[in-house]
Protein backbone atom coordinates (compact mmCIF):
# COMPACT_ATOMS: atom_id res chain seq x y z
CA UNK A 1 0.00 0.00 0.00
CA UNK A 2 1.32 3.37 -1.08
CA UNK A 3 2.53 5.44 1.87
CA UNK A 4 1.74 9.39 1.43
CA UNK A 5 2.72 11.97 4.45
CA UNK A 6 1.60 15.19 4.77
CA UNK A 7 3.50 17.73 6.68
CA UNK A 8 1.54 20.58 8.24
CA UNK A 9 -1.98 20.53 9.56
CA UNK A 10 -3.79 24.12 8.21
CA UNK A 11 -6.20 24.75 6.00
CA UNK A 12 -4.87 23.10 2.80
CA UNK A 13 -3.81 19.89 4.26
CA UNK A 14 -6.90 19.37 5.86
CA UNK A 15 -9.19 19.96 2.50
CA UNK A 16 -6.68 17.55 0.90
CA UNK A 17 -7.49 14.97 3.14
CA UNK A 18 -10.94 15.82 2.54
CA UNK A 19 -10.91 15.27 -1.54
CA UNK A 20 -8.78 12.00 -1.21
CA UNK A 21 -11.81 10.36 1.05
CA UNK A 22 -14.13 11.66 -1.29
CA UNK A 23 -11.78 10.46 -4.48
CA UNK A 24 -11.70 7.17 -2.86
CA UNK A 25 -7.50 7.29 -2.25
CA UNK A 26 -6.21 3.79 -1.52
CA UNK A 27 -3.16 4.63 0.19
CA UNK A 28 -2.09 5.20 3.50
CA UNK A 29 -2.30 8.88 4.86
CA UNK A 30 -0.37 9.96 7.82
CA UNK A 31 -0.35 13.40 9.28
CA UNK A 32 2.41 15.37 11.02
CA UNK A 33 0.78 19.00 12.42
CA UNK A 34 2.92 20.98 14.53
CA UNK A 35 -0.78 22.37 16.01
CA UNK A 36 -2.45 20.96 19.50
CA UNK A 37 -5.74 20.72 16.96
CA UNK A 38 -7.08 18.88 13.85
CA UNK A 39 -7.14 21.15 10.79
CA UNK A 40 -9.61 23.66 11.44
CA UNK A 41 -10.45 27.29 9.40
CA UNK A 42 -8.62 29.92 9.82
CA UNK A 43 -10.99 32.89 8.80
CA UNK A 44 -13.05 33.46 11.99
CA UNK A 45 -9.81 33.50 14.06
CA UNK A 46 -9.66 37.40 13.60
CA UNK A 47 -13.67 38.06 13.40
CA UNK A 48 -16.15 35.12 15.10
CA UNK A 49 -14.11 33.10 16.95
CA UNK A 50 -12.42 35.84 19.11
CA UNK A 51 -16.15 37.73 19.20
CA UNK A 52 -18.25 34.31 19.91
CA UNK A 53 -17.78 31.43 22.52
CA UNK A 54 -15.93 29.25 20.34
CA UNK A 55 -13.37 27.05 20.68
CA UNK A 56 -11.26 25.29 18.02
CA UNK A 57 -13.83 21.94 18.03
CA UNK A 58 -16.26 24.17 16.54
CA UNK A 59 -14.17 25.18 13.15
CA UNK A 60 -12.64 21.49 12.92
CA UNK A 61 -12.68 20.92 9.16
CA UNK A 62 -13.45 17.50 9.99
CA UNK A 63 -14.21 16.13 13.16
CA UNK A 64 -11.74 13.53 14.93
CA UNK A 65 -14.31 10.68 14.16
CA UNK A 66 -13.34 11.08 10.24
CA UNK A 67 -9.59 10.69 10.50
CA UNK A 68 -10.48 7.71 12.63
CA UNK A 69 -13.52 5.88 10.51
CA UNK A 70 -11.44 6.50 7.52
CA UNK A 71 -7.56 5.00 8.49
CA UNK A 72 -6.25 8.62 8.45
CA UNK A 73 -3.53 9.04 11.32
CA UNK A 74 -2.82 12.10 12.88
CA UNK A 75 0.18 13.29 15.13
CA UNK A 76 -0.14 16.04 16.79
CA UNK A 77 2.59 18.89 18.33
CA UNK A 78 5.20 17.10 16.33
CA UNK A 79 7.65 19.07 14.10
CA UNK A 80 8.86 17.97 10.90
CA UNK A 81 12.99 18.32 11.35
CA UNK A 82 14.45 17.31 7.90
CA UNK A 83 13.24 15.73 4.34
CA UNK A 84 15.58 13.40 2.69
CA UNK A 85 14.44 13.03 -0.28
CA UNK A 86 17.10 10.27 -1.33
CA UNK A 87 15.74 8.19 1.55
CA UNK A 88 12.37 9.37 1.05
CA UNK A 89 12.17 9.75 4.69
CA UNK A 90 11.28 12.78 7.09
CA UNK A 91 12.97 13.04 10.84
CA UNK A 92 10.52 15.03 13.48
CA UNK A 93 11.65 16.33 16.94
CA UNK A 94 10.27 13.55 18.93
CA UNK A 95 13.03 11.53 17.34
CA UNK A 96 11.15 9.31 15.19
CA UNK A 97 11.69 8.99 11.24
CA UNK A 98 8.76 8.53 8.64
CA UNK A 99 8.99 6.72 5.45
CA UNK A 100 6.87 7.96 2.74
CA UNK A 101 6.23 6.91 -1.19
CA UNK A 102 4.61 10.57 -1.63
CA UNK A 103 5.42 13.34 0.02
CA UNK A 104 2.97 16.62 0.58
CA UNK A 105 4.29 19.95 2.19
CA UNK A 106 1.46 22.54 3.54
CA UNK A 107 3.41 24.41 5.87
CA UNK A 108 1.25 27.30 5.43
CA UNK A 109 3.41 30.55 6.61
CA UNK A 110 5.59 32.36 9.13
CA UNK A 111 4.37 35.77 10.70
CA UNK A 112 6.71 38.48 10.44
CA UNK A 113 7.43 39.87 13.39
CA UNK A 114 8.99 43.62 15.06
CA UNK A 115 12.46 43.59 16.18
CA UNK A 116 11.84 46.94 18.47
CA UNK A 117 12.68 47.82 22.13
CA UNK A 118 9.55 46.35 23.94
CA UNK A 119 8.25 43.96 21.60
CA UNK A 120 8.19 40.91 23.66
CA UNK A 121 5.86 42.62 26.69
CA UNK A 122 2.80 41.01 27.34
CA UNK A 123 0.00 42.39 25.90
CA UNK A 124 1.75 42.25 22.31
CA UNK A 125 -0.28 39.70 20.32
CA UNK A 126 0.02 38.00 16.94
CA UNK A 127 -2.81 36.33 15.62
CA UNK A 128 -1.12 33.08 14.11
CA UNK A 129 -3.91 30.31 15.13
CA UNK A 130 -6.24 29.36 17.42
CA UNK A 131 -4.19 29.51 20.70
CA UNK A 132 -3.64 32.89 19.77
CA UNK A 133 -6.63 33.56 18.99
CA UNK A 134 -7.23 32.30 22.58
CA UNK A 135 -5.24 34.67 24.23
CA UNK A 136 -6.00 38.01 22.13
CA UNK A 137 -9.92 36.58 22.78
CA UNK A 138 -9.15 36.71 26.89
CA UNK A 139 -7.10 39.59 27.03
CA UNK A 140 -9.95 41.83 25.05
CA UNK A 141 -12.38 41.03 27.53
CA UNK A 142 -10.50 43.76 29.65
CA UNK A 143 -8.67 45.90 26.97
CA UNK A 144 -9.83 49.70 26.63
CA UNK A 145 -7.03 51.44 24.59
CA UNK A 146 -6.64 48.44 21.50
CA UNK A 147 -3.63 48.95 18.84
CA UNK A 148 -3.37 47.03 15.48
CA UNK A 149 -0.30 47.20 14.00
CA UNK A 150 -0.59 46.73 10.10
CA UNK A 151 -3.50 48.04 7.91
CA UNK A 152 -3.78 45.11 5.86
CA UNK A 153 -6.69 42.37 5.86
CA UNK A 154 -5.99 40.52 9.09
CA UNK A 155 -5.56 43.92 11.20
CA UNK A 156 -9.10 45.83 9.78
CA UNK A 157 -11.07 42.43 10.28
CA UNK A 158 -9.68 42.30 14.16
CA UNK A 159 -10.48 46.33 14.35
CA UNK A 160 -14.00 45.72 13.59
CA UNK A 161 -14.56 42.80 16.24
CA UNK A 162 -12.31 45.44 18.89
CA UNK A 163 -14.38 48.30 18.08
CA UNK A 164 -17.71 46.01 18.21
CA UNK A 165 -16.12 45.29 21.72
CA UNK A 166 -16.60 48.62 22.88
CA UNK A 167 -12.45 49.42 23.07
CA UNK A 168 -10.84 52.63 21.61
CA UNK A 169 -9.38 51.35 18.12
CA UNK A 170 -6.36 52.97 16.83
CA UNK A 171 -4.58 51.29 13.67
CA UNK A 172 -1.11 52.18 12.91
CA UNK A 173 0.57 51.35 9.53
CA UNK A 174 4.00 51.75 7.90
CA UNK A 175 2.00 53.01 4.34
CA UNK A 176 0.54 56.01 2.83
CA UNK A 177 -2.85 54.46 3.05
CA UNK A 178 -4.65 51.28 3.77
CA UNK A 179 -4.66 47.95 2.24
CA UNK A 180 -1.39 48.97 -0.49
CA UNK A 181 -0.62 45.50 -2.39
CA UNK A 182 -4.47 44.29 -2.60
CA UNK A 183 -6.97 46.51 -3.23
CA UNK A 184 -7.44 50.08 -5.27
CA UNK A 185 -6.99 53.64 -3.49
CA UNK A 186 -10.17 54.29 -4.01
CA UNK A 187 -12.08 51.25 -2.44
CA UNK A 188 -9.22 52.19 0.41
CA UNK A 189 -10.45 55.34 0.92
CA UNK A 190 -13.63 54.35 1.43
CA UNK A 191 -12.91 51.52 3.75
CA UNK A 192 -11.19 53.72 6.18
CA UNK A 193 -13.85 56.21 6.29
CA UNK A 194 -16.23 53.47 7.08
CA UNK A 195 -13.52 52.81 10.21
CA UNK A 196 -13.24 56.23 10.97
CA UNK A 197 -17.12 56.32 11.30
CA UNK A 198 -17.09 54.19 13.86
CA UNK A 199 -14.71 55.68 15.95
CA UNK A 200 -11.28 53.94 14.50
CA UNK A 201 -8.28 56.20 14.71
CA UNK A 202 -5.80 55.67 11.75
CA UNK A 203 -2.13 56.76 11.98
CA UNK A 204 -0.64 55.96 8.54
CA UNK A 205 2.84 56.65 7.38
CA UNK A 206 3.96 55.71 11.17
CA UNK A 207 7.07 53.41 12.20
CA UNK A 208 6.92 52.24 15.36
CA UNK A 209 10.00 52.52 17.39
CA UNK A 210 9.21 51.27 21.03
CA UNK A 211 6.41 49.67 23.26
CA UNK A 212 6.38 51.07 27.33
CA UNK A 213 5.10 50.11 30.18
CA UNK A 214 5.25 48.26 33.63
CA UNK A 215 5.05 44.67 33.58
CA UNK A 216 2.90 45.09 30.28
CA UNK A 217 2.71 47.08 27.61
CA UNK A 218 0.82 50.17 28.44
CA UNK A 219 1.95 52.41 25.56
CA UNK A 220 3.46 52.47 22.16
CA UNK A 221 5.91 55.25 20.62
CA UNK A 222 5.59 55.26 17.09
CA UNK A 223 6.91 58.41 14.37
CA UNK A 224 5.90 60.86 14.04
CA UNK A 225 2.84 60.05 15.98
CA UNK A 226 4.30 59.89 19.20
CA UNK A 227 2.84 57.77 22.36
CA UNK A 228 -0.48 55.49 21.62
CA UNK A 229 -2.02 54.42 24.67
CA UNK A 230 -2.47 50.72 24.31
CA UNK A 231 -3.62 48.16 27.12
CA UNK A 232 -3.79 45.30 23.64
CA UNK A 233 -1.32 45.21 21.03
CA UNK A 234 -2.16 42.89 17.38
CA UNK A 235 0.59 43.13 15.56
CA UNK A 236 -0.31 42.28 11.70
CA UNK A 237 2.55 43.23 9.46
CA UNK A 238 2.44 40.36 6.78
CA UNK A 239 3.76 36.87 6.37
CA UNK A 240 6.60 34.96 4.46
CA UNK A 241 6.27 31.33 3.15
CA UNK A 242 7.13 28.86 5.18
CA UNK A 243 10.30 27.44 3.09
CA UNK A 244 12.89 26.81 4.87
CA UNK A 245 12.47 22.70 5.47
CA UNK A 246 11.91 22.08 1.79
CA UNK A 247 15.10 24.66 0.65
CA UNK A 248 17.26 21.83 3.69
CA UNK A 249 16.13 19.56 1.49
CA UNK A 250 17.52 21.27 -1.93
CA UNK A 251 13.88 21.86 -3.28
CA UNK A 252 13.39 24.24 -5.20
CA UNK A 253 12.40 27.83 -3.93
CA UNK A 254 12.11 31.49 -4.75
CA UNK A 255 9.46 33.10 -2.76
CA UNK A 256 7.85 30.31 -1.54
CA UNK A 257 8.25 26.38 -2.80
CA UNK A 258 8.33 26.57 -6.63
CA UNK A 259 5.88 23.69 -7.84
CA UNK A 260 4.33 23.13 -11.25
CA UNK A 261 0.54 23.22 -12.49
CA UNK A 262 0.41 19.85 -10.97
CA UNK A 263 1.74 20.99 -7.59
CA UNK A 264 5.06 18.72 -8.09
CA UNK A 265 8.19 20.41 -6.10
CA UNK A 266 11.97 19.71 -8.21
CA UNK A 267 12.02 16.37 -6.07
CA UNK A 268 10.11 13.82 -7.67
CA UNK A 269 7.41 12.22 -5.32
CA UNK A 270 7.52 15.38 -3.25
CA UNK A 271 4.33 18.25 -3.53
CA UNK A 272 3.42 21.09 -1.86
CA UNK A 273 0.14 23.76 -1.66
CA UNK A 274 -0.98 26.64 -0.10
CA UNK A 275 0.57 29.62 1.13
CA UNK A 276 4.03 27.89 1.43
CA UNK A 277 4.21 27.15 -2.43
CA UNK A 278 4.79 29.85 -5.44
CA UNK A 279 2.80 28.40 -8.31
CA UNK A 280 2.69 30.45 -12.15
CA UNK A 281 -0.52 31.26 -12.35
CA UNK A 282 -2.01 30.84 -16.13
CA UNK A 283 -5.06 33.00 -16.41
CA UNK A 284 -2.75 35.38 -15.04
CA UNK A 285 0.56 34.92 -16.84
CA UNK A 286 2.35 35.66 -13.70
CA UNK A 287 4.54 33.84 -10.68
CA UNK A 288 2.43 33.84 -7.82
CA UNK A 289 2.41 33.10 -3.79
CA UNK A 290 -1.59 33.70 -2.90
CA UNK A 291 -2.30 33.52 0.90
CA UNK A 292 -5.99 32.81 0.71
CA UNK A 293 -8.54 30.21 1.03
CA UNK A 294 -9.49 29.82 -2.06
CA UNK A 295 -6.07 28.80 -3.64
CA UNK A 296 -6.06 26.31 -0.59
CA UNK A 297 -8.82 24.54 -1.97
CA UNK A 298 -8.12 24.65 -5.43
CA UNK A 299 -4.39 23.30 -4.81
CA UNK A 300 -5.90 20.66 -2.67
CA UNK A 301 -7.71 19.17 -5.59
CA UNK A 302 -5.05 19.33 -7.59
CA UNK A 303 -3.05 17.27 -5.20
CA UNK A 304 -5.83 14.44 -4.73
CA UNK A 305 -6.36 14.33 -8.30
CA UNK A 306 -2.80 13.57 -8.84
CA UNK A 307 -2.90 10.95 -5.99
CA UNK A 308 -5.78 9.41 -7.26
CA UNK A 309 -4.48 9.11 -10.67
CA UNK A 310 -6.28 11.04 -12.52
CA UNK A 311 -4.26 14.46 -12.81
CA UNK A 312 -6.01 17.55 -13.53
CA UNK A 313 -4.99 21.27 -12.68
CA UNK A 314 -7.34 23.32 -11.15
CA UNK A 315 -6.13 27.20 -12.22
CA UNK A 316 -8.46 29.94 -12.33
CA UNK A 317 -8.75 33.56 -11.61
CA UNK A 318 -7.24 34.13 -8.25
CA UNK A 319 -10.27 35.43 -5.39
CA UNK A 320 -9.78 36.78 -2.06
CA UNK A 321 -12.71 38.18 0.47
CA UNK A 322 -12.85 39.85 3.86
CA UNK A 323 -15.54 40.94 6.32
CA UNK A 324 -14.80 43.81 7.90
CA UNK A 325 -17.50 45.89 9.71
CA UNK A 326 -20.25 45.74 7.85
CA UNK A 327 -18.60 45.12 4.33
CA UNK A 328 -18.75 42.41 2.35
CA UNK A 329 -15.05 42.94 0.27
CA UNK A 330 -14.19 40.32 -2.63
CA UNK A 331 -11.51 40.93 -5.15
CA UNK A 332 -10.99 38.81 -8.38
CA UNK A 333 -7.70 38.76 -10.28
CA UNK A 334 -4.76 39.63 -9.10
CA UNK A 335 -3.55 42.28 -11.88
CA UNK A 336 -1.85 45.66 -10.68
CA UNK A 337 -1.35 47.21 -14.08
CA UNK A 338 -4.47 48.93 -15.60
CA UNK A 339 -5.21 51.65 -17.70
CA UNK A 340 -8.67 52.72 -16.65
CA UNK A 341 -11.84 52.00 -14.50
CA UNK A 342 -14.92 52.59 -13.91
CA UNK A 343 -17.67 52.48 -11.18
CA UNK A 344 -20.15 50.23 -10.68
CA UNK A 345 -22.64 51.26 -8.35
CA UNK A 346 -23.07 53.48 -5.93
CA UNK A 347 -20.33 54.11 -3.37
CA UNK A 348 -22.42 54.49 -0.73
CA UNK A 349 -22.68 51.06 1.42
CA UNK A 350 -25.67 49.33 -0.39
CA UNK A 351 -23.49 47.99 -2.94
CA UNK A 352 -20.57 48.71 -5.83
CA UNK A 353 -17.69 47.91 -7.46
CA UNK A 354 -14.55 49.31 -9.53
CA UNK A 355 -13.96 47.55 -12.92
CA UNK A 356 -10.31 47.35 -13.89
CA UNK A 357 -9.48 47.50 -17.40
CA UNK A 358 -6.57 46.98 -19.88
CA UNK A 359 -6.27 46.92 -23.56
CA UNK A 360 -10.27 46.44 -23.55
CA UNK A 361 -9.85 43.60 -21.41
CA UNK A 362 -11.48 43.20 -17.75
CA UNK A 363 -7.99 42.47 -15.42
CA UNK A 364 -9.45 42.57 -11.95
CA UNK A 365 -12.55 43.90 -9.86
CA UNK A 366 -13.18 44.71 -6.72
CA UNK A 367 -16.15 45.04 -4.72
CA UNK A 368 -17.72 46.13 -1.41
CA UNK A 369 -21.32 44.67 -0.83
CA UNK A 370 -22.01 43.34 -4.66
CA UNK A 371 -22.16 39.79 -4.49
CA UNK A 372 -23.83 39.67 -7.84
CA UNK A 373 -21.65 41.82 -9.61
CA UNK A 374 -18.31 39.63 -8.08
CA UNK A 375 -19.81 36.77 -9.77
CA UNK A 376 -20.19 37.97 -12.64
CA UNK A 377 -16.42 39.27 -12.85
CA UNK A 378 -15.10 35.65 -12.17
CA UNK A 379 -16.74 34.54 -15.60
CA UNK A 380 -15.89 37.95 -17.23
CA UNK A 381 -12.28 37.41 -16.48
CA UNK A 382 -12.32 34.36 -18.63
CA UNK A 383 -13.25 36.79 -21.59
CA UNK A 384 -10.58 38.05 -24.12
CA UNK A 385 -10.81 42.07 -25.05
CA UNK A 386 -13.75 42.95 -26.44
CA UNK A 387 -14.82 46.99 -26.47
CA UNK A 388 -15.36 49.03 -23.14
CA UNK A 389 -19.09 49.56 -24.55
CA UNK A 390 -19.32 45.68 -24.44
CA UNK A 391 -18.29 45.35 -21.08
CA UNK A 392 -20.53 47.64 -19.40
CA UNK A 393 -23.32 46.20 -20.75
CA UNK A 394 -21.91 42.58 -19.55
CA UNK A 395 -21.50 44.14 -16.32
CA UNK A 396 -24.68 45.72 -15.96
CA UNK A 397 -26.77 43.35 -17.89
Amino acid sequence: MEKLLIVGGGMAAGSLISNLVKNGYQGKVTLLSEEAYLPYQRPPLSKSYITDEKRPENILIKKESFYEDNNVTVQLETVVTSIDPIRAEVDTNRGQTFQYDKLVIATGSTLRKLSVDGCDMPGVCYLRGASCADAIKERLLKARDVVIIGGGFIGLEFAGTAIKNGSNVTVIDSGERLLSRVISDEIASYIQKEFERQGVTFLLSNTIKSFGGQRRVEYISCEPGGEVKADLVVVGIGAEPADQLAASAKIRCQNGIVVDSYCETSQPNIYALGDCVSQFNIPSQKWMRLESVHNALEQAKTVSSVLCGKPAAQQTNPWFWSDQLDMKIKIVGASTSFKQFYLHGAADGSGFSHVYIDEGKIVSVHCVNDQKTFLKARKLLELGPVSEERLKELIEG
